[in-house]
């Protein structure tokens, strides 16, 4: 398994304030990283309601201008659309000099920035 860090946020306000979710998780390859870290993007978005209640709106706007419903399937399809565009992370492979445990007990105790230093090169 490889070790990846995780820093996931969304694209409107690229984690202002602490509107982001840093991790380290074990993962086969960068793909499966990606998979968790769009994931850890979209919790992100979730848990704000400022951040939803924008992403309705814009939806809202696209739907007026295009005659689609709220309610239907074409206008969840465009609120889909809204959070898979507004999805925003950075992940970085780090080295095997420290296990996944030791990782996460340094992210307990610093800032993602800090660990990103044991990234190593694809």
């Amino acid at each position: 398994m490889n070790v990846y860090l995780i820093h996931a946020y969304e694209g409107r306000y690229n984690g202002l304030h602490g509107m982001s979710e840093d991790a380290i998780v074990e993962e086969i390859n960068e793909a499966e990283a990606r998979t968790t870290a769009r994931n850890m993007s979209l919790d992100v978005m979730n848990n704000y309601s400022s951040i939803e209640e924008e992403l309705y709106e814009e939806a809202l706007w696209y739907a007026e201008d295009n005659d689609i419903e709220e309610g239907t399937a074409e206008f969840d399809e465009l609120l889909d659309e809204q959070y898979k565009e507004n999805i925003a992370y950075e992940i970085w492979k780090l080295s095997d000099k420290y296990s996944a445990d030791e990782y996460r007990a340094m992210l307990d105790e610093t800032d993602y920035e800090e660990i990103v230093k044991y990234a190593v090169g694809e």
